[in-house]
């Protein structure tokens, strides 16, 4: 309730805090890339990490790689389901004409709806000092994207220890050194 949001916690109580529960999330606009290429991604970060022998915590920068499975869809999702006022026992009954026009007519509307998770890597911001520290590396950290990637998100993410978190420079660019393209190459195990 927007009226009545929830009390949060203070540092004195960190582990009541959005950094001892969820941590901050901010997403990128969807940025359209090509397989097989290789690609930098280069930040400045400013706030204080904990690493230790057990335990290691620090804001991270992930890099989200998505495919199109439009071609399979077979339903719609909460948000397109309220947006043409049905429930989904209501989408459920519908015929399998009306089912299959709807999700053609949404998938042309919202194609970012579609798009599902299939990459993950990670920029890692590991900062003691608490002063301003530029981060660059390569990815992926061998050969290039995987075939199924149409899209990227940055997603900045910071957590644990409570405090603040200062983000500056975030670019993604090619990598001028690699060839036009590169072929895939699985983690190793």
């Amino acid at each position: 309730d927007p009226n009545h949001p929830p009390k949060i916690g203070t540092i004195a109580n960190k582990y009541a805090t959005v950094a001892g529960l969820e941590g901050v999330h901010y997403r990128s606009e969807w940025i359209k890339v090509s397989p097989h290429r290789r690609y930098w991604l280069v930040a400045d970060m400013k706030g204080r990490s904990i690493s230790g022998t057990a335990v290691s915590f620090f804001p991270k920068i992930f890099i989200k790689g998505f495919a199109d499975f439009s071609a399979i869809a077979d339903g719609l999702s909460e948000k397109s389901l309220a947006e043409i006022g049905l429930t989904p026992d209501e989408f459920a009954n519908l015929s399998d004409e009306k089912r299959k026009a709807l999700i053609k007519a949404d998938i042309k509307r919202h194609p970012e709806r579609y798009r599902r998770e299939v990459y993950r890597w990670y920029l890692a911001c590991r900062n003691e000092q608490n002063t301003w520290k530029h981060f660059a590396a390569p990815f992926p950290p061998r050969g290039g994207l995987p075939e199924n990637v149409q899209w990227l998100r940055i997603e900045i993410y910071a957590y644990w220890p409570p405090g603040k978190y200062y983000f500056d420079n975030v670019h993604l660019y090619y990598d001028p050194r690699s060839p036009t393209t590169l072929p895939e190459e699985k983690p190793r195990t």
